[in-house]
């Protein structure tokens, strides 16, 4: 009998835990796209995107896509991040549907450098 209500006592505080603070799988979203070079159009490979508020990471494949998955409903900041070049940063609302496409393109910025000599 305690067994039982031990067993009843897990179940029902796992569901109300899901329902309070988190989201069900099938109210997760995929963040999916490409990163791209601005003017020349060539795939960043593996630059990194990150949903800042999740401290989600992932790296884009070799032709500059990416995919997020178990993204919850709500509002993000996504980065698009490569070495030496700026970062991209998209404010973005994930909503209803289940796949959201987020394109970036990464402009690559002048190297200033001063050079002293004494």
């Amino acid at each position: 009998m305690q067994t039982k209500a031990l067993y009843l006592f897990v179940f029902v505080m796992l569901s109300l835990s899901n329902a309070a603070f988190g989201q069900t799988l099938d109210q997760m979203r995929t963040v999916r796209g490409t990163v791209r070079i601005a003017h020349s159009g060539v795939a960043a490979r593996n630059a990194s995107i990150t949903v800042a508020e999740l401290k989600k990471t992932v790296s884009a494949a070799e032709d500059g896509t990416y995919e997020i998955k178990n993204i919850p409903v709500g509002r993000f900041q996504i980065i698009a991040h490569l070495d030496r070049v700026s970062d991209v940063v998209r404010t973005v609302e994930i909503t209803g549907e289940n796949a959201v496409i987020i394109d970036f393109d990464l402009s690559l910025a002048p190297i200033n450098e001063k050079v002293t000599v004494t």
